[in-house]
């Protein structure tokens, strides 16, 4: 009988039909092909009970037999199962029923006594079973199952084989075997037992599925859709089921639309069907349509009024597009009807944190586990919660209850919570929650003993579990957990985008473009066919470069892009310096997903990036939807790039500590230290080593870094720094000639008090002359496209300089010191640093670093002075990117002999401060105060992203031959799983030094760039 037969002898009213839709709607969501979770059981029992006794026997029955699922030999299931087919009149089935239950509890008097009336009703009465009575075919595959959810592959394989020995058409049974053969990697299995399973039914659903699925994982993608489409050509009557293969198939092609066609299908088969609208709200979701996500959901609703599932999809989709308040109204709602799920109830504590209701959420999730202790999403917002209050121990010891059951939560002290060998390996949220917690607060040992617990990854983990975990590894420099980590990821059948991504940035790491290359195209093979496009593109982008991953994907045809593969092409159209058509572009894309985050993102990231940020800013505030806390943290990126610090702090000091996270504790720090707040900039210096490389370390050396410098000088000289420009002369002056913090607030007073000029000079004294430095004669091609944008610009000269002609120069035009200071060099950056300062003082003209773009017209910076233009960095240090002036300039002689001096003197501090746009900030500072002119103009940083793009995302960067790969090469265990996979070969941990292959790329001949 169909779960929707039911024979009524009255006509019910309006809200006692209301009241069964709802139970039914809230039962249907606690049966497959929903997840099936033993937290869930309780509720279970009530809507059988509640279903029972409205006499809708058949859904009663179908959620005992859930329970069963997830525990075989739970007593009262057993009973009420088979007192249920009893009461609906299926006598053989109760009977059946009862055996296979007296099987699990003997003498059990409620199973016994069932049996007794089935039997008397058929007329088969004995006074025992006997007792060779085997297993039932239904309870062996409900104890494969069993052994299925409690990773047992193999104790099911033999249950199934002993099954199919005496039934060898039973078609559940051919079904669950082929999928715990896919399971368990025997691929050539899992295909011959469905080949068998369709000899008896060729449209079983999930037999084509897991044929699809073998196929796909041998990489016969086409095969496998194929027979899926021939199925459906030969048969239109396939079942849902069959059709939701075959769109899932298509899916894995990449078909967006004609999966959708195929559920759209099913829907005007089954009006309401609601896996169909499920899947295709998921569908539109993954494609990041999010426009298409809500209209979905409206029209589920509209088959579905109230239904809690598709309000519940709605509100994701709403948090999704940052539009929190919205989705906060509709779970709120559902709270109040009493409607609201464990799972709805944890996203709406969620959602709650997302607005700043950090009380509120707290007490729902403190709720949530006072029901189930063992909930570990609640524990993880709880501890988030406590995070964010700056309470850590509570923070740490809410998961050491979830890490291990024998965890001691009276361990207030956060120690380790149990031996590594006891850590609950199977809940991988809960672990790397707590190991970040370890690394924010510099507990790092405790987070390696923790990692050491873990061994390989099991099939719990999913793939961005898998990849946090691998980026914790590299933290806590543990090797070997990374190894185990790398290997189990390349020993899944499919491979996410983004982690695929993230292996091959290991391989560039390693410096050989060759494994590179090889290992690209390994690891495609292992992304579903719909993923393959948007890997390629992206790894065009990571291997060749923006220039040379354009020019391949001009070579690609694409029909219909969708948001995702919009979002990748608008990225690399930005990285390329593709100005006026990237933002061209990318308004087409808000036209057509205007409910778009991630292109609205990538909008105001790309129009900062271009000069644009002012018009980015009036282009959120005209918006007429407010996405909250988003719209906040793009305005924010949006003053940062305008320098408009002070507006920054008051927004940031306004919101919550959850909504100030994606900013990033260094981003946070930056402004802070800018404005002279050195409280608060202090306060981030745990949470800025977390974000960093291997944190305890970071944490220890942070003082040095350039950060930590910045906070030292910022620290000794206080922050009471406008009275610097009130100090006696002489004392200010010692103090812009040595520290950055006065020069930049003696700058900010000049820059004041003088007028910019808004016009272009109609003549400048700055000659047009462009020159550049590459340390080496030869320039890799990715660095000599960008300098060819220089080379040729009409009506100016151009010199290349390398590491001979510039000595040669020195030699020729400056005395010996400078040749001195020259060679005490440490890098490449160094040398063009100083390099660029005696070039400009000796012959004027213009200076642009070999990774800039030249986007426009160079006269319309070179004529914004008369003498001298320069350019503030947002956060107000002078840059030194691009620098123009003419002959015999006294600041560019005060800041040569500085600079000069600082190498002479072996000065130990960064390159930054010394060389850099430290001392251009302090050189400036001295010459405006010292030597007031006319003939200096500063422009913004802005100003000069109009014209150039510095900075370009190059290949090179990151390998271990650029000067700043902070990283360094690879470690040989790593180099040595990933040349293994790419040579098709097993990875191993071992390490072979004479097979190492990096001997085989380029020596001292890789490129070792500047700035």
């Amino acid at each position: 009988m169909n779960l929707n037969d039911r024979f009524e002898d009255h006509i019910p009213s309006r809200d006692a039909q209301a009241k069964a839709d709802t139970m039914r709607q809230a039962a249907l969501a606690l049966l497959p092909p929903h997840e099936i979770k033993p937290r869930d059981n309780t509720r279970r029992f009530e809507l059988a009970d509640a279903s029972r006794a409205e006499g809708s026997y058949e859904l009663a029955q179908a959620l005992y037999e859930a329970v069963l699922l997830t525990k075989p030999d739970n007593v009262k299931a057993l009973r009420q199962n088979a007192a249920c087919r009893l009461a609906a009149g299926k006598i053989n089935e109760a009977l059946a029923s009862a055996e296979a239950g007296l099987l699990i509890l003997p003498q059990d008097p409620v199973l016994e006594r069932i049996r007794l009336n089935s039997a008397k009703r058929l007329g088969t009465l004995q006074s025992q079973p006997a007792a060779s009575t085997s297993l039932s075919p239904k309870r062996i595959l409900d104890l494969a199952r069993k052994h299925l959810h409690q990773s047992k592959p193999e104790e099911a394989a033999s249950l199934l084989d002993e099954l199919l020995s005496k039934y060898p058409a039973h078609i559940h049974g051919l079904a669950l075997r082929a999928h715990v053969a896919l399971r368990t990697g025997d691929l050539e299995g899992a295909l011959k037992f469905c080949a068998r399973g369709l000899e008896v039914r060729p449209d079983h659903p999930g037999i084509l599925t897991t044929r699809a699925k073998a196929l796909s994982r041998r990489g016969q993608h086409e095969t496998a859709l194929g027979q899926l489409e021939e199925a459906y050509r030969t048969n239109p009557d396939l079942d849902a089921g069959a059709k939701f293969a075959l769109a899932e198939a298509r899916l894995a092609a990449g078909q967006e639309i004609q999966a959708d066609v195929m559920y759209v299908e099913v829907l005007n088969e089954a009006p309401g069907d609601p896996r169909a609208h499920l899947s295709r709200i998921r569908n539109a979701l993954s494609a990041g349509d999010i426009n298409e996500a809500l209209e979905r959901c409206d029209a589920a609703l509209v088959d579905h009024p109230g239904d809690p599932r598709f309000l519940g999809r709605r509100a994701h989709v709403l948090l999704q597009a940052g539009r929190a308040d919205e989705a906060l109204s509709i779970l709120e709602a559902l709270k109040a009807k009493a409607t609201s799920r464990p799972q709805l109830r944890r996203q709406l504590a969620s959602t709650l944190l997302a607005v700043g209701r950090r009380s509120e959420a707290k007490q729902i999730l403190l709720e949530l586990l006072t029901i189930d202790p063992g909930d570990s999403d609640a524990r993880l917002g709880l501890a988030e919660i406590a995070d964010q209050e700056g309470d850590s121990a509570a923070a740490l010891k809410m998961m050491e209850g979830a890490l291990s059951p024998a965890a001691d939560l009276n361990n207030s002290a956060g120690e380790p919570p149990a031996p590594s060998g006891a850590i609950a390996t199977e809940r991988p949220g809960p672990i790397l929650k707590y190991l970040q917690l370890c690394l924010k607060h510099g507990r790092t040992n405790q987070a390696r003993q923790i990692l050491e617990g873990i061994g390989s990854p099991d099939e719990h983990w999913s793939m961005p579990q898998l990849m946090s975990l691998s980026g914790l590894a590299q933290k806590t420099g543990a090797m070997p957990v990374l190894s185990s980590t790398l290997q189990a990821s390349l020993a899944r059948d499919v491979l996410s985008p983004g982690m695929a991504l993230n292996i091959l940035r290991m391989g560039q790491a390693t410096g050989n473009e060759r494994l590179a290359l090889k290992l690209r195209d390994q690891l495609q093979i292992k992304l579903p066919l719909g993923q393959q496009d948007l890997f390629r593109l992206r790894s065009d982008l990571t291997i060749y470069g923006p220039e040379g991953a354009l020019t391949r994907l001009r070579a690609t045809r694409i029909a219909r892009r969708n948001p995702i593969q919009a979002e990748a092409l608008g990225d690399l159209l930005a990285k390329a310096g593709q100005r006026e058509l990237c933002l061209r572009y990318l308004r087409h894309c808000r036209r057509r997903w205007p409910a778009s985050l991630p292109i609205l993102k990538l909008q105001n990231a790309a129009m900062n990036r271009f000069g644009a940020a002012q018009a980015a800013l009036d282009e959120l505030e005209s918006m007429p939807i407010s996405n909250g806390a988003e719209t906040k943290r793009l305005r924010i990126r949006s003053l940062i790039a305008l320098g408009r610090l002070e507006d920054v702090l008051q927004i940031v000091d306004q919101m919550d500590p959850g909504q100030r996270k994606p900013l990033g504790s260094q981003g946070q720090m930056m402004i802070r230290l800018a404005m002279g707040d050195a409280k608060g900039a202090a306060a981030l210096v745990d949470a800025v080593a977390a974000e960093s490389s291997r944190s305890e370390r970071t944490k220890a050396r942070f003082r040095v870094s350039h950060l930590g410098a910045f906070l030292n000088e910022l620290q000794l000289i206080g922050s009471d720094l406008p009275s610097v420009v009130a100090c006696p002369d002489k004392i200010a002056e010692d103090l812009k000639r040595g520290f950055y913090f006065p020069a930049k607030r003696s700058i900010d007073a000049w820059q004041a008090s003088v007028k910019s000029p808004s016009r272009l000079r109609n003549e400048s004294e700055i000659p047009r002359r462009i020159v550049q430095y590459w340390d080496q004669n030869e320039i890799p091609p990715v660095i000599a496209g960008l300098m060819q944008s220089w080379q040729k610009v009409p009506g100016y000269s151009y010199q290349r300089y390398s590491r001979q002609t510039a000595i040669a120069f020195l030699n020729e035009r400056f005395e010996p010191s400078y040749v001195r200071a020259f060679k005490l060099t440490h890098s490449p950056a160094e040398q063009c640093d100083f390099l660029r300062l005696c070039l400009l003082f000796a012959d004027g003209g213009i200076y642009a670093d070999a990774d800039d773009l030249l986007l426009g017209d160079v006269d319309q910076l070179r004529c914004r002075g008369a003498g001298v233009v320069l350019y503030r960095e947002c956060f107000g240090a002078i840059g030194n990117n691009f620098l123009a002036a003419r002959p015999g300039h006294a600041l560019f002689r005060r800041a040569a002999e500085m600079a000069r001096d600082s190498l002479l003197a072996r000065e130990n501090d960064l390159t930054w401060s010394k060389l850099g746009p430290g001392l251009m900030t302090r050189a400036t500072a001295l010459h405006v105060s010292t030597e007031p002119d006319e003939d200096l103009t500063l422009i913004s940083e802005q100003d000069l992203s109009q014209v150039v793009q510095i900075h370009m995302t190059l290949p090179y960067k990151a390998t271990p031959a650029y000067w700043n790969n902070r990283e360094g090469r690879a470690p040989d265990s790593i180099i040595k799983i990933l040349s293994d996979f790419a040579n098709g070969s097993k990875a191993t941990s071992d390490h072979d030094p004479k097979t190492d292959p990096t001997k085989i790329i380029k020596g001292s001949g890789e490129p070792a760039s500047p700035r």
